[in-house]
């Protein structure tokens, strides 16, 4: 069954809109959609009738708590984020692998911890990257090989998950990517609370 905001995210993705708001806060998207159509039955493309009774009383309901990276490489010892955790965010920024991989191939781990003191993780630092390359794209492919399909869900302190800062930053092909593994991160409300 299609439900309205798999239709909201098909006509993003396939009419090349460049407003990501949507994707940004899925919830507006639905509350959006629940307010332009006031009846309590849609009709799907297939004709099949949706009951949506009830669904706005979710949208009221606080947003859950946000998944908060490990901030132990940050707030612990300090030459421990001076011999690891700043060379990978410097990693990250600049999308090196072959930096990257060498820490983390000893502490793999750490694509769950934060490597900031918002509480970024190298996913996070690696997708807010404003060049458009396969470099980035590379980098992010390989971050999420180690990642699991929850380690995506994991927010900053702005709430925002490494997905909603890629499309903010509007590089879709990295947003694609990440939505492959995690169909779920569309529907993470960001950091507009």
């Amino acid at each position: 069954m299609i439900t309205p905001l798999d239709q909201g995210l098909s006509v993003f993705i396939h009419s090349n809109i460049h407003n990501i708001a949507c994707l940004l806060n899925p919830l507006d998207l639905k509350q959006r959609y629940y307010r332009l159509h006031s009846s309590c039955v849609v009709m799907t493309s297939s004709q099949h009738p949706i009951n949506i009774q009830g669904a706005s009383s979710s949208l009221t309901q606080p947003p859950p708590p946000p998944k908060l990276p490990c901030f132990d490489l940050v707030y612990g010892p300090g030459d421990d984020y001076a011999r690891i955790g700043f060379p990978l965010y410097e990693a990250s920024r600049r999308c090196d692998w072959k930096e990257a991989k060498a820490i983390l191939y000893d502490y793999p781990h750490l694509v769950r911890y934060s490597i900031t003191g918002n509480g970024e993780t190298p996913l996070h630092i690696a997708a807010s990257v404003k060049i458009r390359s396969k470099q980035v794209e590379q980098f992010v492919k390989n971050l999420l090989d180690m990642m699991s399909k929850d380690d995506l869900e994991l927010q900053n302190q702005n709430h925002d998950t490494a997905f909603c800062q890629a499309a903010a930053t509007r590089n879709i092909k990295t947003v694609m990517i990440m939505l492959e593994k995690n169909r779920n991160l569309a529907t993470i409300a960001g950091g507009e609370r």
